[in-house]
């Protein structure tokens, strides 16, 4: 039988986490524009940018922190684009990890496994797609009648 999930508040280390993978991610503009990563569009496109020109190579000890670095990018996006998202902690099955959670519902996002698990299976990411079918996914669901 499948553990059920819980969800609670994020640690202060599981907010610095996410705090670095970001910094890590705006990082890539230079210096004297950084204040743009500030901008829910400007993390899509900057998180694109790093795909598109493949900076993280497979070969890189890094590379899965990276990629879940850009997962944290697209995760914050989504809180700045879509009302009553927040970062959670959910603990299931599967273990301890953060998600987004819309309100006081169980409708959970995955944003930090998103992009590297399609880079892993092969196919290519586009970061607006994921950004809008991440939002269709929630208009669905907040319109289904007796979802909680």
């Amino acid at each position: 039988m499948a553990r059920p999930e819980r969800f609670s508040n994020p640690s202060e280390q599981d907010l610095g986490h996410l705090a670095k993978m970001e910094e890590w991610v705006a990082g890539h503009y230079p210096e004297n524009s950084r204040h743009a990563y500030d901008d829910w569009g400007a993390k899509l496109k900057v998180i694109q940018v790093i795909l598109d020109n493949g900076w993280i190579e497979d070969s890189d000890p890094a590379c899965t922190w990276k990629r879940q670095a850009l997962g944290a990018a697209l995760g914050s996006a989504l809180v700045q684009y879509y009302d009553g998202l927040a970062w959670t902690v959910v603990d299931d099955e599967y273990g301890r990890g953060l998600c987004l959670v819309w309100g006081e519902t169980s409708a959970q996002l995955n944003p930090l496994t998103m992009i590297s698990k399609r880079l892993e299976r092969g196919e290519a990411v586009s970061v607006h797609d994921l950004m809008v079918q991440s939002c269709e996914t929630l208009d669905d669901l907040r319109n289904k009648p007796g979802f909680v």
